[in-house]
Order: C-alpha cells, then sequence, then structure tokens
C-alpha cells in the first residue's frame, strides 16, 4: 500500500521544495509549462531553478523535460507556452541542469506534470511550474510514496528523456542568470498537505486514464464529484468527450448524485475555458446535472473525478479530444476514503462559491 499526501494549491509548493531538498539520489521532472517569463509572481520559478542547481551540483542525477507544441499552429494559444518553455530551459542549462523538449511523432506534445525523486516519491497532478501556479494557483496535486509507482515511472522518464530532443542553437534564448546565482530570496511555500496511508493506487498514462473512469462512472452507485479546466463537447457520439458526458447522464438517471465544476475565463485569460466549456455546462444542466463555473477570479486548472466516496483520480487529462489524440498524458488512481472525502470537501467549497 502507499502513502499519498494531498498537494492542493499552494500546498503543491511547499511539498515540491520540500521533497526536491530531501533528494538523495535523482530528480526527474516532466513539465507542460516550466515559465520563468511571466513578469509577476516569479520568486517561487526562480528559487526552484536555484535549487535545482544546487542539487546537481551536489552530484544529484538532474534532468528536466518540457512539452513543445512545434506541430501546431503559430497562432494557437499553446505556442506561447514553447517561448516560455526555450526561456526557462536556456536558464536551467547555463546552470548546469540538463534540459530537453518532449519528442515524440505520434504526439504533438506531453502534458505530463509531474516530479519524481528519487525514483520513490511522484508528484502527480495539474500544477504546471508556473509563478501563477506555484504562488496562487487553484490545482490538485498529490504526491505518492511508493516504491514500485515511483520505479515503473522512472523507466517511462528514461525512455522519453532517450527520445527527447535537446536544446538546440536556434532554441536557446539570451538569458541573464546573475538573478538566479544570487542568494534565493525568502519565500513562503505554505504548508505541506495531510499524508494519508494504506491507499492503493495506479499509474494511468494516455489513453488508459480514459478507459477507467469512464468504467467507474459506469458503476458509480452513490456519487460522482468532476472538477475539469477543459470539457470539450464533440459532435461525434463516438468521441470519448461525448462518451464522458453521456455516462455522467445515465449515472444521473439511475439516482447516483452527480456534480461538476468547470472553469470560466478570468478576465484577459487566453485559455478561452468559457468558450470550451458552455456548450456542455448547457448539455449537463439541461439533463438535470448540477453542474457550474468556478469562481472567475482565479483559474481552476484542476482535472480531478471523484466516485463512491472511494476513487479518486487526479492528474493532467482535461477532457478534449486533445486530451485522448494529442498529448501524452499522467494521472493516477487512488482508492482510499480518506482521500476521497477530503477532495469531496473542497468540492463543495468550490461549489459554494460557484457562478451560475
Amino acid at each position: 500500500m502507499s502513502t499519498v499526501t494531498l498537494l492542493p494549491n499552494t500546498d503543491f509548493t511547499a511539498g515540491l521544495f520540500e521533497r526536491i531538498s530531501s533528494a538523495r539520489q535523482s530528480v526527474y521532472i516532466s513539465a507542460f509549462s516550466f515559465n520563468v517569463a511571466e513578469r509577476t509572481l516569479q520568486l517561487p520559478v526562480r528559487n526552484l531553478m536555484r535549487l535545482l542547481a544546487a542539487k546537481k551540483k551536489a552530484g544529484i542525477d538532474v534532468r528536466v523535460i518540457a512539452g513543445t507544441s512545434r506541430k501546431s499552429d503559430p497562432t494557437t494559444v499553446i505556442q506561447p507556452l514553447d517561448l516560455n518553455n526555450e526561456v526557462s530551459l536556456s536558464l536551467l542549462e547555463a546552470l548546469g541542469v540538463p534540459v530537453a523538449f518532449h519528442q515524440d511523432a505520434r504526439y504533438e506534445s506531453s502534458h505530463r506534470k509531474y516530479v519524481l525523486v528519487d525514483e520513490r516519491y511522484s508528484l502527480i497532478g495539474s500544477h504546471n511550474l508556473s509563478p501563477r501556479a506555484l504562488s496562487v494557483g487553484n490545482d490538485d496535486s498529490v504526491e505518492v510514496d511508493d516504491d514500485t509507482a515511483g520505479k515503473a515511472l522512472a523507466r517511462v522518464f528514461r525512455s522519453d528523456w532517450s527520445a527527447a530532443t535537446r536544446l538546440r542553437a536556434a532554441d536557446r534564448v539570451m538569458v541573464d542568470v546573475s538573478l538566479l546565482t544570487r542568494q534565493a530570496e525568502t519565500q513562503g511555500h505554505g504548508k505541506v498537505g495531510r499524508r494519508i496511508d494504506g491507499c492503493a493506487v495506479e499509474l494511468l498514462f494516455d489513453r488508459a486514464y480514459f478507459t477507467s473512469v469512464l468504467s467507474a462512472i459506469d458503476a458509480a452507485a452513490r456519487s460522482i464529484d468532476v472538477a475539469m479546466f477543459y470539457f470539450g463537447k464533440s459532435r461525434s457520439a463516438s468521441a470519448m468527450t461525448s462518451k464522458l458526458a453521456a455516462a455522467l447522464i445515465r449515472a444521473h438517471t439511475r439516482g447516483v448524485k452527480v456534480r461538476v465544476m468547470l472553469d470560466v475565463d478570468q478576465p484577459g485569460a487566453i485559455y478561452r475555458s468559457e468558450l470550451a466549456n458552455t456548450a456542455r455546462l448547457e448539455q449537463l444542466r439541461a439533463a438535470g446535472i448540477e453542474v457550474a463555473f468556478d469562481d472567475p477570479s482565479i483559474a481552476m486548472h484542476s482535472k480531478l473525478v471523484v466516485i463512491d466516496g472511494e476513487t479518486t483520480y487526479i492528474g493532467s487529462h482535461n477532457w478534449t479530444e486533445g486530451s485522448v489524440s494529442k498529448y501524452r498524458e499522467l494521472s493516477v488512481c487512488v482508492q482510499s476514503r480518506k482521500v476521497a472525502a477530503a477532495y469531496r470537501k473542497a468540492q463543495d467549497r468550490r461549489h459554494a462559491a460557484a457562478r451560475g
């Protein structure tokens, strides 16, 4: 059995720094967005870079893979993430940390978000390594303390590393590392979250997640809670997002209590979540399901599903066709009543603050 530590919001930041600081052998990072380019709230990412460089200098095997979307249309909202990743990887490389871009001909990019320490401690969830996520984000992640899962994830990382593209001359950005080589500024990171023993965990990569969560929804007997950054709507009934929506409606029809929380854009946001989610919200609401947009003052970036007060899915998978076919993803399924109860309470708070 595994120990799972709950790392919502800035508790993730505290857990991240504590775990990397304790590393004795290795720190492997797979990040969709490793972003030091934001003009505000940069301190957590700067300090993270300093810490990674210090661990590398101390002889720890530190490696970072970042996602890239070079196949995508340059006008899409994803393109700025490439540029921000180039800045961050250039800084890390200048500090002596080995870096690479994800490369897999079958996928447009890697959307996986995990940090693996000593091939045992896996931090998995929705947090990007960005100033906003580490300072004020509305995200959910967990740390899984499990030797078997850690070694399995290490094999995946090493395979991805062998296929990854190293930073090319054209990708390197002229960077000033002086801010990062000074002594780290003092920063509060919140607190490490609640640790729960006796959990059963399963890592779910790519399409395996959708097979598992769809089956769990169809088997649900009492309750389903969903918090999803994106829940897209397809014209095809055979699309996975259509199947998920149909499964929720079937569950509601047979008497299961179903609640769905979706993200709505903040002013000036580039992610167009309200545009993506409105059609699905209207469909589910018309079917009688309790569904709402989150508090618009802060982006709700979670990808969370809690079923029957026992099963919790948490990770990088959005409910979109892109997550099914375009991106490499990672989530974890946790079997634990205590974990599920904690996340249901979090959903209670979100719904209390929700926009109608």
